[in-house]
């Protein structure tokens, strides 16, 4: 059995490579696989600045139609290879449901002003998981998402005339998201700074429907490659898609986006915050602030007994209303 999975998975990639990658977007226009795409990274000494934003969070308690969050966001700033400020912002946020109208909606706040309440409904279409409504959950992803954005779009002054570096696509998931990107690649604009989302994984294939990462593998060294298409819509809304290996010895391509022009700066930058062996070809401000934004099991334990404590008389309430969602949470710890 297991010589025949490993026999199909081999199939699926060998034969015909493809002649350009797919996107799913009428918006980008792809452009024909040439090896003269291929650009060596130049690993050159510089003082460009490189600032890093994630965000991390974590249920502390959780029922069908609550969510206590705790959303925790971090920024890192390098001179070159050198570590030179990082910060640290968590709060908490609650997020519960109502009834508007026969339809379930979910709210969300915090207990301060990291973020302006808001609400959306349970059958959004980019929330709804399939045809049946969102999980409480989602909301949570939803909520540390527009948190990151705003915490770049706040601090965007650090980096001034730097880079900005984001985990993740600058293509809007979330309905409002699209808003929050836009208002920080102005504000980008207005520092000099160029803005660039990091894609830890993709999906994107070619035309003969094989990955096109591995295609793009198969090039020895340190590269970008640019372009991958051509953008039918206005630069403000669609970044500029390339992909790149970072170090000669990483086994890693990943896909970088940006609304800047300057492709070879922003590989040679990132290149030189890429070279820890920890994990070659990774720029380590995004492991580090990942490690800073990471909420611990032993942390959300902590922070649930504190909760429970202040409970009292409404802890046996809250107790049963988690018993809604956590039965597989006893079935693992059995196991």
């Amino acid at each position: 059995m297991f010589e025949k999975i490993v026999a199909e998975l081999t199939k699926q990639q060998v034969g015909i490579e493809g002649q350009k990658i797919l996107f799913n977007n009428p918006d980008y226009i792809p452009v024909p696989f040439n090896k003269k795409y291929f650009q060596p990274i130049k690993n050159q000494n510089s003082n460009t600045k490189t600032f890093f934003v994630d965000g991390g969070n974590a249920s502390i308690i959780e029922g069908s139609n609550f969510c206590a969050q705790l959303i925790r966001l971090c920024i890192v700033g390098y001179l070159g290879d050198k570590r030179v400020f990082f910060e640290k912002k968590e709060f908490f946020a609650l997020i519960t449901t109502k009834i508007e109208d026969g339809k379930t909606r979910f709210v969300a706040q915090s207990f301060d002003d990291s973020f302006q309440p808001f609400s959306i409904d349970s059958y959004d279409s980019t929330i709804k998981k399939g045809q049946e409504q969102a999980s409480i959950n989602t909301v949570a992803d939803m909520l540390r998402r527009f948190a990151e954005i705003d915490y770049a779009t706040r601090n965007i002054e650090k980096v001034n005339g730097g880079l900005l570096v984001l985990d993740g696509s600058l293509k809007p998931t979330f309905n409002g998201e699209k808003e929050k990107i836009v208002k920080l690649h102005q504000k980008a604009k207005e520092q000099n700074t160029q803005l660039v989302g990091f894609c830890k994984t993709n999906t994107l294939f070619t035309d003969s429907g094989r990955s096109a990462s591995f295609i793009l593998s198969q090039e020895p060294s340190a590269w970008y490659y640019h372009p991958t298409a051509k953008i039918n819509a206005k630069i403000e809304e669609n970044p500029i898609i390339f992909f790149s290996r970072l170090h000669k010895k990483s086994n890693y391509i990943f896909k970088i986006e940006t609304f800047s022009q300057n492709i070879e700066s922003i590989a040679n930058t990132l290149a030189i915050n890429s070279s820890d062996p920890a994990f070659l070809g990774y720029p380590y401000g995004l492991v580090f602030v990942d490690k800073l934004a990471r909420v611990t099991n032993r942390q959300k334990e902590l922070y649930k007994t504190s909760i429970l404590a202040k409970a009292k008389e409404q802890k046996s309430i809250i107790e049963q209303l988690e018993r809604s969602t956590n039965a597989h949470n006893i079935l693992d710890s059995i196991g």
